[in-house]
């Protein structure tokens, strides 16, 4: 019987002490199969384990932790059901620990924290009941969407964009421009670190047409650093730059913490010099686009 195999979106972390070999940062990291059988359904087998690099961003999570580090890029419901199958085997294994942690860099569902309408479901909630009943001790996001994920998820620990920005590698600006009432409080966390006045603006939706609003001139062609936590299709930020450059800003440049680029980089690299992102779910490559 053919298997196909699945790219593996979950890595699980044995060793937090991370040794120093060659002039690199190593790590204990889980080997194991991830295959799907014909019928759909997903297998994994554990083996033993390897001596990886450790990703960056691993080194700038809290630490330390007691038991092992569940990493859950979770894109799609084949990822959501590889975690509860590893979490399983563990478990089978004597090796799932009390004080196992699970990473989640991008929080599935946040956009969803509410049942919009009639007949909809409660997205997050959802998702929510299932990391609950993995018993981790601890659960780790990037900069969550919605501050109803803090109080869904048992044990969860938000890490801030503020915190998770290199002391260098940002051009500091003329202003610190929050694009809705949505990113005031985390575009004036940025703004503070900086040291920079903070510009808020407006988004008002006319149909499926995004309009900025701006009710303040920029003085002398200052530059701005538009902040937010996710870059999507970009209309919210390609209608913002318009209503700034019109309002006297000079260079532009847009640091968002998930970057998902539904549609591309060309329209938005038209309006604003650099793009920084923290966590670059797009895969996509340019000389404009930093990840911090």
């Amino acid at each position: 019987m053919t298997r196909e195999q699945l790219r593996k979106n979950i890595r699980i972390f044995e060793d937090q002490e991370f040794n120093l070999a060659a002039g690199k940062v190593l790590a204990q990291e889980t080997r194991y199969d991830c295959t799907r059988f014909p019928g759909g359904e997903i297998n994994v087998k554990i083996g033993g384990f390897d001596v990886v690099p450790a990703p960056a961003m691993l080194k700038r999570l809290p630490l330390p932790w007691q038991g092992e580090l569940y990493w859950a890029d979770i894109r799609s419901s084949d990822d959501l059901m590889t975690l509860l199958l590893l979490r399983d085997a563990k478990a089978r294994l004597g090796k799932a620990k009390p004080g196992d942690i699970l990473f989640i860099p991008y929080m599935p569902y946040g956009r969803q924290d509410r049942a919009c309408g009639q007949g909809e479901a409660f997205s997050l909630k959802v998702f929510a009941q299932i990391v609950n009943g993995m018993g981790f001790a601890a659960v780790i996001s990037l900069d969550p969407h919605s501050l109803v994920t803090n109080a869904l998820i048992d044990r969860f620990l938000p890490l801030e964009l503020a915190d998770l920005l290199p002391k260098d590698g940002i051009l500091v600006p003329g202003y610190v421009v929050a694009p809705d009432a949505g990113a005031a409080l985390r575009a004036k966390r940025i703004a503070d670190k900086m040291d920079r006045p903070l510009l808020q603006a407006l988004k008002v939706r006319h149909g499926d047409r995004v309009i900025s609003v701006v009710h303040q001139d920029v003085p002398c062609e200052l530059s701005c650093l538009v902040v937010d936590d996710i870059c999507d299709g970009g209309a919210t930020f390609l209608a913002l730059a318009d209503e700034l450059k019109r309002k006297g800003a000079g260079a532009l440049s847009l640091l968002v913490t998930h970057g998902i680029f539904s549609r591309g980089l060309d329209a938005l690299l038209e309006k604003y010099d650099t793009i920084h992102t923290v966590n670059n779910i797009s895969g996509i490559t340019h000389p404009k686009l930093k990840v911090l």
